[in-house]
């Protein structure tokens, strides 16, 4: 046998076994430094409103309706229910007690918020549990604020209110079927309430066609509509400052003559001019639950600057039905609105392209690591909007630069980073993963 050879071949062997075992520990190296964990996070678009909050003050044209002596009154219409000239609006009886017509008020707001919520019910279903269980939680809040700061009327309005989405939360939960028979028992209490109630001694009748509302505040003189399109500095902060007229108990309710309406807002001029006057502002009156576009009329600032103190006069046309007209209360204004791309802050990356740096993210596309351009407006709570770019090319996103000149000699060079894509929507941006760079593959 010829060990020459035999020798020749266990040394082939060796050798393409040992080139065997180099390609596998360098591919399984060459994998594993593809192969990392990546969080992604997908590219939609998302809104972000800056918000103040205020108190605000609101006048409207009004005029007291007054009986021609002092009782106990009985609405007959509902409270905001547009009349015409001539309407009944209610019954004054000169015989009964104050506790009489204390009960018959409280049934009434029982009765106007079991019906309302039988109303609201009819379009709302589990889902809006959650909407429904923020609102309590903000109510709790406003009516124990407002209790602590002695605003009884703004306190009494937010419990009024929580006792409405209370209720309206046992019909969504099913705790509750329907409320036809509290409104039955409380109808039949009202009517024995009534019955109590002898000697009328006035009938108020609407002297105008407009809305009747029963609450008189005693502000209606101080807070007059008239006023309100001359405001100077001196007078907003005479009419916030001022005490409510001695009320004389002939008062049968008040009507309001013009659906448009004014909010005054007190504020200082550091916020104040973030507002353009003649813009229209979303406002959102949790006491009513309601959110209103509203115009800005007017920009009031002290003209001595002698302090920051500044107003704005916001007005309405709007009369939502069941919205509370409380003089004072409180509110959240949007300042602006801001719509883009979120996306964590850790996410941003920035690139130098030819001496210029380029801020952007690194996206995912199959298992291609790729980096985009981002336009960042606004930075808020570990995260950053960016501008949605609307140029973009169909393939690829790409923006594309105009010409300038019709010639090649004419035509402005482009800038390198000039062809890297903007982010767009559903793009995978990479949130966690470190070492990236454009191109890079990503094994499974």
């Amino acid at each position: 046998m010829d060990t020459e050879y035999l020798k020749q071949v266990l040394i082939n062997i060796l050798i393409v076994a040992l080139s065997i075992a180099l390609i596998v520990y360098a591919g399984y190296h060459l994998i594993s430094g593809f192969s990392e964990d990546i969080e992604t996070q997908v590219a939609v678009l998302d809104g972000f409103d800056e918000t103040i909050s205020a108190d605000i003050y609101i006048i409207r044209r009004e005029t007291v309706l007054n009986s021609k002596s002092p009782g106990v009154v009985n609405y007959l219409v509902g409270d905001g229910e547009k009349v015409s000239l001539g309407t009944e609006v209610a019954d004054v009886y000169a015989s009964g007690t104050s506790d009489v017509r204390a009960r018959i008020e409280a049934i009434d707001l029982q009765l106007e918020s079991l019906r309302r919520v039988t109303e609201s019910a009819k379009y709302l279903s589990l889902s809006d549990l959650d909407n429904v269980d923020k609102t309590i939680k903000s109510l709790i809040v406003a009516a124990s604020k407002n209790a602590k700061e002695n605003l009884f009327s703004s306190a009494a309005s937010a419990s009024e209110e929580l006792l409405y989405r209370m209720n309206l939360r046992q019909l969504l939960t099913g705790e509750k079927d329907s409320y036809e028979e509290e409104i039955a028992l409380l109808t039949k209490e009202r009517a024995a309430a009534v019955a109590e109630l002898t000697d009328i001694s006035d009938t108020v009748r609407s002297n105008v066609s407009a809305y009747y509302f029963y609450e008189v505040d005693g502000y209606e003189s101080a807070f007059a509509f008239e006023l309100a399109e001359k405001l100077s500095f001196e007078s907003a902060k005479a009419m916030i400052s001022s005490q409510p007229s001695a009320l004389t108990g002939s008062e049968a309710g008040k009507l309001v003559l013009d659906y448009k309406w004014y909010a005054l807002v007190p504020t200082d001029s550091a916020l104040a001019v973030c507002f353009n006057v003649g813009d229209e502002y979303n406002v959102d009156f949790p006491a009513s639950d309601t959110s209103l576009s509203m115009k800005l009329e007017r920009l009031i600032a002290n003209p001595d600057r002698t302090s920051d103190e500044a107003f704005l006069l916001f007005s309405s046309s709007e009369m939502p039905e069941n919205f509370n007209y409380t003089r004072m209360q409180p509110a959240t204004i949007t300042v602006k609105e801001y719509e883009g791309f979120k996306v964590p802050l850790s996410a941003l990356r920035v690139v130098d392209y030819d001496g210029t740096s380029v801020e952007g993210v690194y996206v995912l596309r199959g298992n291609t690591v790729r980096f985009r351009r981002v336009d960042v407006i606004l930075s808020q709570d570990g995260f950053v909007l960016c501008r949605s770019i609307t140029e973009e090319d169909e393939d690829d996103g790409y923006y594309h630069f105009p010409i300038v000149g019709e010639t090649e000699a004419e035509t402005e060079a482009p800038k390198e980073y000039e062809a890297v894509p903007y982010l767009k929507c559903y793009d995978l941006v990479i949130v966690t993963a470190k070492e990236l760079y454009d191109g890079k593959i990503i094994a499974d």
